[in-house]
């Protein structure tokens, strides 16, 4: 009910409704594509499509840990007024732009029509769990700053900041290929990295690898148990600091 009341806001009495939430990732690719494939004359093979695997996907992480930041202080009212497991406030967040993300999937589909890329049917296996692996895994990380945001408000400041870096240092307009072997460690210490390439893996190539799923499940969970802690150690103090 959360998700659809912040659906139902974001979009009231906007005329393109949804179509808004692909426009900023579709316009990002047409920038990157024109500053690195046009210009630069970086070799990667279907470069718009090889974007637009990593620009959606992003853009469900990034918003998620953005707006969740603001999400505990946002609903300051309701956490005063109401008792309820707060947490579902972060969860809800994440839901909405997994919606986002889901209402970008035909469009992810028909790049990849457009492109030439045959649709392999064994990665409709691997993308219900890919989404529940990401759902788990934002959800977690945005409960640990979520949390920490309501007593120190700089916190927002620094995420913003640091999920820049973060974009920066995932290969999301570039490939791994191109990183030199000396700052491999950098992808490879990268969950936010391995989430992208792990998309990129099922849309180009229609597999996803044991050794990554296995990764990104335990990044998943220790996000999530990290994030329990915090917030359990730190929710009885919310309508005091509000």
């Amino acid at each position: 009910m959360l998700t659809q009341k912040e659906i139902k806001v974001k979009y009231k009495n906007n005329i393109f409704g949804y179509l808004w939430a692909l426009a900023n990732p579709l316009f990002f690719t047409c920038i990157y594509y024109f500053a690195f494939k046009v210009f630069m004359k970086v070799q990667i093979p279907n470069y718009p499509f090889f974007l637009v695997c990593g620009l959606f996907p992003w853009q469900w992480i990034s918003n998620s840990i953005n707006n969740g930041a603001w999400c505990f202080l946002g609903n300051a009212q309701i956490i005063k007024k109401t008792t309820f497991p707060k947490f579902i406030l972060i969860l809800s967040n994440v839901f909405m732009e997994g919606f986002h993300f889901l209402m970008a999937l035909p469009i992810i589909i028909a790049f990849m029509i457009y492109t030439g890329i045959d649709f392999n049917y064994k990665s409709l296996l691997c993308i219900p769990l890919l989404i529940i692996l990401q759902t788990i895994f934002t959800f977690g990380f945005s409960l640990v700053f979520s949390t920490l945001c309501v007593f120190f408000r700089d916190i927002e400041r620094f995420l913003t900041l640091g999920m820049t870096a973060i974009f920066y240092a995932t290969p999301i307009f570039y490939s791994p290929n191109m990183i030199p072997a000396e700052y491999k460690w950098i992808v490879d210490i990268n969950p936010f990295a391995q989430i992208i390439i792990s998309w990129r893996d099922v849309f180009m190539n229609g597999y996803l690898e044991m050794n990554t799923i296995i990764t990104l499940l335990w990044w998943s969970l220790f996000f999530v148990a990290l994030g329990l802690v915090v917030y359990n150690k730190f929710k009885f103090k919310f309508a005091e600091v509000m």
